[in-house]
């Protein structure tokens, strides 16, 4: 049962849903009573953390790493967590706008994590490194060798949805250089990722409204057309070239279609309830 509860928390705060997520630790903790040396314990009180961080409560999520630290002190499990136990300590420091700290703490568990061949963690570690170095830091070429050396953990993983999304990332820093035909290539190679019928090697052509229907994943596609099409608007503008006006426009066009079938999916799981 606090297995079952751990999982459920996990779902809820990789759906983004704090709230819920923190109903299933508690309930969990609840379960297991004194058997804290339980793995799934560990785990509870890590994504309590989350949650607590999801909702700004950063003086709570420090007491609660507090918790992990001397339950971990007297665990013969403690090895197996420290890659989870870094990345949360990461994430604490990221909330706190510590970025240098924070990094330094990713990077210990991508260390951890790539040492044990835990390519999933590995490439969180180093995308969440590529997003404080592309945003918050301003150092563009770190981040890109951050995102360059995450796919490789992606396509080891078969992760269709995280490459689209790296590559969106890689997008969204090109285009913040003004370097448009980069920033156009990785949200074409974002859209090739979420499927092999999309292979079109000509940077302007966008996938069909059929094509969309049949990826799913609205969130990412409508990110993809829609930072694809804000980037051939800016080269339009600079440019004038009428041709990347008109891609501009046909892509809105398309970031509305995912927005409709989000909301077409949203309505239908409503109606199942």
């Amino acid at each position: 049962a606090i297995k079952a509860y751990e999982r459920l928390s996990l779902h809820h705060i990789n759906k983004g849903d704090h709230h819920q997520s923190m109903h299933y630790v508690e309930k969990g903790l609840l379960y297991a009573g004194n058997r804290e040396g339980d793995g799934h314990v560990i785990l509870l009180y890590l994504q309590k953390i989350q949650a607590l961080l999801l909702e700004n409560s950063i003086d709570k999520a420090r007491e609660n790493l507090e918790i992990v630290f001397d339950i971990l002190s007297r665990s013969s499990k403690s090895e197996e967590y420290w890659g989870l136990v870094y990345s949360t300590i990461a994430y604490l420091m990221e909330m706190e706008g510590d970025f240098e700290q924070a990094i330094s703490y990713y990077q210990k568990a991508f260390n951890y994590s790539s040492k044990k061949l835990n390519y999933l963690d590995s490439y969180k570690a180093l995308n969440n490194m590529g997003n404080l170095y592309n945003i918050e830091l301003k150092q563009a070429q770190k981040a890109l060798n951050c995102y360059q050396e995450s796919i490789e953990y992606l396509h080891l993983l078969g992760d269709h949805i995280g490459l689209a999304t790296v590559y969106n990332n890689m997008g969204n820093l090109y285009l913040k250089q003004s370097n448009y035909k980069d920033a156009i290539e990785s949200f074409h190679n974002g859209f090739k990722a979420l499927s092999s019928d999309f292979s079109d090697t000509l940077w302007f052509k966008n996938p069909t409204s059929e094509h969309l229907r049949s990826v799913g994943h609205e969130q990412i596609t409508f990110s993809l057309n829609y930072n694809k099409a804000e980037t051939f608007l800016k080269y339009y503008l600079d440019e004038g070239n009428q041709d990347y006006l008109e891609v501009a426009l046909e892509t809105f066009k398309l970031a509305d279609l995912s927005i409709n079938l989000m909301r077409w999916n949203q309505r239908h799981d409503e109606s199942k309830l």
